[in-house]
Order: structure tokens, then sequence, then C-alpha cells
């Protein structure tokens, strides 16, 4: 039998991601202050657009991170509950009952991660190539960037955008699309008793077709179980790196494509330290 993977600590591991959401919080509004001095200029409907793209962005951030708490909350009460329970039949079946709970809120970190990056095609078409168009969600960028007739191909954005879709990205949207195209892939739950302490205790199991659609955690699954917030933990903290790479790339860019007269604007981070514009 395989062992189990999962969170040993659950509260410091959620103050680790909130950690990094803030961090890319601060990144967005760098990114923004940077954009609106060096190419939208003063008072420029530019600025105004470029906000509202990044407010939808920081919102699907928000999102995920919601539903990871929801999914810790759930462990907690699922797991009080089933030590109460006093034999194995009423376990059983308590656990299959909360299987769909799990499943329903992983699905929707997986949702609202691939959305991120529909939002981050937004932006990023809006910074680089100076157009709205919310039509092009994430593979039209992807389109946009391999295609060699066009500027946006030899840019270091583009470059990036290919390499972390190969990666990551791609997979992902494949458990997106399988999910809302074909058929819902739910976790297993499993019964098991610590035979040191002779408490029971309830883990919920990642569905292995997802598992099988992301390389780094097909990996790991070969030797360990991959718990539902375990997989979910892993997958955030990935996908929060990957926004954080694009928007770091992002100031890159505008830092090298200035459309306003050079001047000294100073911009004020979340831990008081001052940066020139």
């Amino acid at each position: 039998m395989k062992k189990v993977k999962d969170v040993v600590d659950p509260i410091s591991e959620y103050k680790r991601l909130s950690q990094k959401l803030s961090n890319n919080f601060n990144a967005t509004n760098v990114l923004y202050t940077k954009y609106s001095n060096k190419i939208g200029g003063f008072a420029s409907s530019q600025n105004s657009e470029a906000n509202s793209l990044l407010n939808a962005f920081r919102y699907r951030h928000d999102c995920i991170l919601f539903h990871l708490k929801c999914m810790l909350n759930l462990q907690l009460v699922a797991e009080k509950q089933y030590k109460s329970l006093s034999n194995d039949s009423d376990r059983i079946m308590f656990a299959v009952s909360v299987v769909p709970e799990f499943s329903g809120l992983f699905d929707s970190i997986i949702f609202h991660s691939v959305s991120g990056f529909d939002y981050c095609a937004h932006l990023i078409d809006f910074i680089c190539n100076n157009r709205l168009n919310k039509d092009r969600k994430w593979a039209g960028i992807i389109e946009a960037a391999k295609n060699k007739s066009i500027d946006f191909n030899k840019s270091s954005v583009a470059t990036l955008l290919v390499k972390l879709d190969d990666e990551f990205i791609k997979f992902l949207k494949l458990r997106r699309n399988q999910v809302i195209h074909y058929e819902p892939d739910t976790a297993t739950s499993s019964s098991l008793t610590n035979l040191r302490t002779h408490q029971n205790s309830l883990e919920v199991i990642a569905p292995r077709q997802m598992i099988d659609k992301i390389p780094s955690l097909k990996i790991m699954s070969e030797t360990h179980e991959l718990t539902m917030v375990f997989a979910s933990c892993w997958m955030i903290d990935r996908v929060y790196d990957l926004y954080a790479d694009i928007i770091a790339e992002l100031v890159n860019h505008v830092d090298h494509n200035r459309k306003t007269i050079s001047g000294h604007t100073f911009f004020r981070d979340n831990n008081g330290n001052f940066h020139e514009i």
C-alpha cells in the first residue's frame, strides 16, 4: 500500500500561500504604477482600463485562496464528525458523502486558476499589443506568441508564455476541459486507523485522472497517494508562482518600452520602500 502525502500543517500552509497572494498584489500595484507613468501617461483613459484588467486578475487570485480556505474548513469539520462515529458502516457512509464537496471545491480552484490565465491574456494583450480584446483567452495569446510573423513573437513576454504553457498551464487546461465538457472526476475517500493511538482518520484522495494530467503530480503519485488538500496546495503554489513570473515580465516589458517622457516619479510598496519609476 502506498503512503499518503498530505499537508502537515494546513494553517501554516494557508498563511504561506496568503503571503504569496499579498506579494502578487504588491507586484500588480508596481505594474500599474509603472504602466500609468511610462505607457499610459498622466490622466490617460488607458490607465483606467489597465487598472480594471488588473482588478479582474486580482479577483481570480482571491477566489482561488477562498476555495482553499473552504476546503480546509471542510476537512476540519469532516474529520471531527468522522471521529465521533462509533461503527464502521457509519464511517464508510459518511466518508462517501463528503467526497462530492471536496471534489466541487477542487474543481472550483481549477476553474479560477485557468480563468486567471485567461485574464492574464487580456492584460498581456493590452500592455504588449496595445489592444483590448476580451475574446482572446489564454489559447489565443499563446497562438500569438508562437506566430513568427508578428512582432509580439519576438518579445521576452512571448518567450516566457510559451515556456509556462508547455511546462504546466496546458495540462491544467486539459483538466478543466475534461470536467466541463466530458464528465466529473471525483475524489476517493479512505478510512485509516492509527494503530498507535487507536484514532480513526479521514483522508480524501485527489482524483486519479487529475493527477495523471499534471506530470509533477503524476510522478509523486507513483510512490504516494496524494490527498485533495495536498494537491490543491501544491497546485495553488505553482499557479501563484506563474502569475508572479508573468507580472514580473510585464514590468520588465514596460520598463524597456517607455512611451512617455522620463521623469522622477516614485512608488511606495507595501513594505514602505520607495522605488523610482
